[in-house]
Order: C-alpha cells, then sequence, then structure tokens
C-alpha cells in the first residue's frame, strides 16, 4: 500500500463530490451540509477568511481515496474534520493509514501537542476506531462526542 497525503491547494472536490451520494453519508461527516453536496458551501468552508481550513487528499497510485480537513483557531486549537474513506477502502488497514499520515501532517506543520474531532453519536464504526487509536471523549451533545488526542 503505497499512500501519500498531500494539500488539496486547488480545492478540487471531485472526490467528495463524486463520493458522497447519500444524505447519511453527508451528514456523518458535515452535519450542517446541505445534499446533494454543495461544492460551493464547502469551498467557502476553507476559503473564509477567519480560520480557514486545509484540505488533505489521501491518494493511492496517484488514485484519490480520502479525504479529511485540518482547521486551526487560537480558541478551539487545532481540529480534524471531513474525514471520508472511499467504501472500498475501508476495513483493509487504509483508515489507520491515513490517520498516521495526517498526525505526521500535524507534526510538521503545527506547534501543538494535541488536536480534536467531532464525530457523529450515530457513527458507531468511526467512534471505535478513534478510540483504539487513542482518541479520547472529553464532551458531548445529543448529536456529537467531542474527541481529543495527545501527540506527545
Amino acid at each position: 500500500m503505497k499512500l501519500e497525503l498531500i494539500e488539496n491547494k486547488t480545492l478540487d472536490m471531485s472526490f467528495l463530490t463524486n463520493s458522497l451520494k447519500s444524505e447519511e453519508e453527508v451528514k456523518l461527516i458535515n452535519p450542517s451540509a446541505a445534499f446533494p453536496f454543495d461544492e460551493s458551501y464547502w469551498l467557502n468552508f476553507y476559503t473564509r477568511d477567519t480560520n480557514p481550513s486545509i484540505s488533505l487528499l489521501l491518494l493511492e497510485e496517484s488514485k484519490t481515496i480520502g479525504h479529511s480537513a485540518l482547521r486551526y483557531s487560537s480558541e478551539t486549537g487545532l481540529s480534524l474534520c471531513f474525514v471520508y474513506l472511499d467504501d472500498n477502502y475501508r476495513g483493509k488497514g487504509y483508515s489507520e493509514k491515513l490517520l498516521s499520515e495526517i498526525e505526521s501532517y500535524i507534526l510538521n506543520n503545527f506547534d501543538v501537542s494535541e488536536y480534536f474531532l467531532n464525530v457523529r453519536m450515530q457513527n458507531d464504526c468511526a467512534i471505535r476506531f478513534y478510540e483504539k487509536s487513542g482518541f479520547a471523549e472529553i464532551s458531548r451533545t445529543e448529536k456529537n462526542i467531542q474527541m481529543r488526542k495527545s501527540l506527545s
């Protein structure tokens, strides 16, 4: 498995546009997003003036198989969001590799000792994966669990 994590500097949303085919999938990675996939909504998230975000793509042999984003703010720290892995690559170790690549990227590009994410309450598979990967729950609402992972 030869994987590479790259910055999506051109903000090519074709992977998400072609992958997120159900409202459930869209809502699992971004509960505020509309369905069908609205590229302008997502592009606005990445380019807004306050707390812009970094879009990251996971490639295998030049084929995009995953997406994630990082957002930093001085108030909330570094957050991982919009994590999505192509259905054909789930359950085969790619999630672990994606998270490892993201953490390497964080360590090389940010001066932080921890990062955060929110996961939907009904996304049991993701919750188990994040717990197994060292994330700990720090708060919960009726819809989301906020988790933190130390990088040290």
